[in-house]
């Protein structure tokens, strides 16, 4: 297993397997243009600004009562681990304690549940292509789970899925998108350095749109883009909900690759857990892409204060 050393005061060490599952489902909606029960500000007199949290699916966020399985009505049947290696398989409506290890191109996991401590809860050999998760809830367990827990790793596409109680809730390579899902709850035992999203380097075309990522601890990030294993390019971060972590982005290169081309459009930074959104600020300010900053539309939700130039003000002073 690779490890990756982070050397600033909030930048930590996580592991990486390189891994791969091709691009994932194909129905999903526009991601500028969701359906009403996603929209935000649809919840009609529902307080959208201060009460978000409380009411993420009403104001149009992905949320607990959205994502994931139960919202689609099915009746799971229990199951344990598997890997999975003949192409076209589809796992429906499966309640899974352990994990899934995809080898085979054109996999659907749908309308599941995963709960275990693995090192992933769901995990695609490297060259794998076509495989989709959807309407999926990850559980893996928190400070009972696995150290460096992930809940998916490989360049997936997932769509409203529910993920939490891991360190990493999800950590795509190339080709990846992430997609109307919920993560939240981080935990892991250990030393655990948490991010949402973990995007290492050595990958390109990656979409990031219309989540909610919470993370509730003081270290770390939402968002992580770095280049610890390679050059990473066209990172797509937009219109998505998130709070906290030391800074809730990174994006840098600082390690002889480059990282270029990440966007960060429409997104709402959420001031509920600290006044700066995240524990020091928005923006992690003492390293840049490589071809700068290319920030557009990014607001604090509770005060609507845009932060495309730098990071929010609070009582006359910039968060760094």
């Amino acid at each position: 297993m690779k490890y990756r050393a982070r050397i600033a005061p909030t930048l930590w060490v996580l592991p990486l397997v390189s891994l791969a599952c091709g691009s994932l489902y194909t129905e999903s909606v526009s991601a500028l243009n969701p359906p009403a029960n996603l929209r935000i500000g649809s919840g009609s007199g529902v307080d959208c600004v201060h009460k978000v949290w409380q009411n993420l699916e009403a104001c149009g966020w992905p949320g607990p009562g959205n994502t994931g399985w139960q919202p689609t009505g099915v009746t799971l049947t229990p199951g344990g681990s598997m890997t999975i290696t003949t192409p076209g398989t589809v796992i429906d409506s499966r309640d899974i304690s352990g994990n899934i290890y995809i080898s085979a191109n054109n996999v659907t996991i749908k309308r599941s549940r995963v709960r275990g401590s693995a090192f992933a809860l769901i995990q695609v050999k490297d060259g794998i292509s076509g495989a989709r998760i959807e309407d999926c809830e990850l559980d893996g367990r928190g400070t009972a789970g696995g150290t460096n827990s992930m809940g998916v790793i490989g360049p997936a596409t997932v769509l409203r899925s529910n993920i939490y109680g891991v360190e990493n809730g999800f950590t795509p390579l190339s080709g990846s998108s992430l997609q109307d899902s919920y993560i939240h709850d981080l935990g892991a035992p250990g030393s655990p350095h948490y991010d949402n999203i973990q995007i290492d380097g050595g990958t390109s075309n990656i979409s990031i749109i219309h989540n909610t990522l919470h993370n509730a601890y003081q270290q770390t990030s939402a968002i992580m883009v770095d280049d610890y294993f390679g050059s990473t390019a066209n990172i797509a971060i937009t219109n998505n909900l998130m709070a906290g972590g030391g800074f809730i982005v990174y994006a840098y290169a600082a390690n002889g690759n480059t990282t270029t081309n990440v966007t960060h459009t429409n997104n709402k930074f959420s001031t509920a857990l600290y006044p700066c959104a995240g524990y020091f600020g928005v923006w992690y300010p003492r390293a840049a892409p490589t071809d700068g900053w290319h920030r557009s539309g990014n607001v604090i939700l509770e005060t609507g204060q845009n932060i495309d130039n730098q990071n929010p003000t609070v009582n006359g002073s910039v968060c760094n």
